[in-house]
């Protein structure tokens, strides 16, 4: 008798020990969620044979090692979240094969090594989240081809100064924190044109300049964070009543 599976949801559920390497036999697989639990030990391997997946969480958890380069066969997912995971070292060159990805999510987690300039190919990109981790600068300059781009957060760079250069063609976020992330540039004159932006965090950084009075007039943006940078000028005397600064 054969038993397929389409999803696996067990998270939550505090399951200690490691997670087994036959789940890579249950090939029909579409959804792995084992995210809020207590496991341990490497990823196996095995997970990439699941080639159905569309969408892998395997976030807070106590796994150790890195992710395995054979999650770059999986091909079709579209989101991941990786959040305290536990696992360390670079993000294997291989999931440059994962153009379909629109959600990835890898917060809290010891990543290290360079933002791989590959994911300015993923196009279908929506939201993408590297905080807290021990990644290199700078942002690499392909990320102006995320047009698709929603949510974008990057913080706790090191070692590599970035500019805003990359966000110019990025007219689709609606909330962008780069805090902490060694940014040394002006605030772009034209960002009232990013007219469905949110949020805006920016502290933490290395920018300079006056702050353009469109900033303060955007009708979509309601918080904006400047903290801790090195802006000259004054702020102006009218702004939006519904900022929050």
């Amino acid at each position: 008798m054969h038993i397929f599976l389409f999803f696996r949801k067990i998270d939550q559920n505090f399951f200690t020990g490691p997670l087994p390497a036959f789940i890579g036999n249950v090939t029909s697989l579409t959804l792995l969620s084992i995210a809020h639990n207590l496991l341990s030990g490497p990823i196996p391997k095995e997970l990439g044979n699941l080639k159905n997946l569309y969408m892998l969480s395997f976030g807070s958890n106590n796994f150790s090692g890195t992710l395995p380069p054979e999650l770059g066969n999986l091909v079709e997912l579209k989101e991941i979240y990786i959040n305290s995971c536990g696992l360390n070292g670079e993000i294997p060159s291989t999931f440059a094969n994962l153009r379909s990805m629109q959600i990835f999510w890898a917060s809290d987690s010891p990543f290290s090594g360079k933002i791989p300039d590959f994911i300015g190919n993923w196009t279908k990109l929506n939201s993408l989240r590297f905080q807290g981790n021990s990644f290199e600068g700078p942002i690499p300059s392909s990320f102006s081809q995320l047009t698709s781009m929603q949510s974008l957060r990057i913080s706790d760079i090191y070692n590599g100064s970035s500019s805003l250069v990359f966000i110019k063609n990025l007219k689709n976020l609606t909330d962008l924190y780069l805090r902490n992330a060694l940014i040394s540039d002006t605030i772009p004159s034209d960002i009232e044109e990013f007219n469905s932006l949110l949020t805006l965090d920016l502290r933490f950084n290395n920018l300079t300049g006056e702050l353009p009075s469109s900033l303060f007039n955007m009708t979509s943006l309601t918080n904006l964070f400047l903290g801790n940078n090195s802006f000259s000028g004054t702020l102006p005397n009218h702004k939006s009543d519904i900022l929050k600064t």
